[in-house]
């Protein structure tokens, strides 16, 4: 048991909807074995987990009170590049996918199909 812990990779969520958070990540859990969610409502939160903790996998809401899920991205691409990252939007358009296609970044459009995001966290 103590070996399938290590081996879990971590998600970080990042939305300031609160109240979409735990039904995402216990949603998101049912579909994955080996993946641990975690999830902030503010993004200097999640900024200060990515800080204290190694993320394989960062999803963030592209708008948010102060900053943009680009803005959030984009630092955590220069500070740790290693981690993979997945945008959420309700505004999914050609120029989101040129911007995204810059940092080799994925994309789900809201209303969130929870199996095409499961999708761009696994891959």
């Amino acid at each position: 048991m103590e070996n399938a812990l290590l081996t879990q990779k971590k998600v970080l969520i990042i939305d300031d909807e609160e109240e979409l958070l735990e039904p995402l990540a216990l949603g998101l859990e049912q579909l994955s074995d080996g993946f641990d969610y975690l999830t902030a409502a503010d993004p200097l939160e999640g900024m200060m987990i990515l800080d204290r903790e190694p993320i394989d996998v960062l999803v963030a809401d592209m708008l948010m009170p102060h900053v943009t899920g680009l803005d959030i991205i984009e630092q955590v691409l220069q500070r740790f590049p290693q981690t993979a990252c997945v945008l959420m939007t309700a505004y999914g358009s050609a120029d989101i996918a040129t911007v995204l296609g810059d940092f080799s970044v994925n994309y789900v459009e809201k209303p969130l199909d929870l199996e095409e995001l499961h999708r761009a966290i696994v891959d």
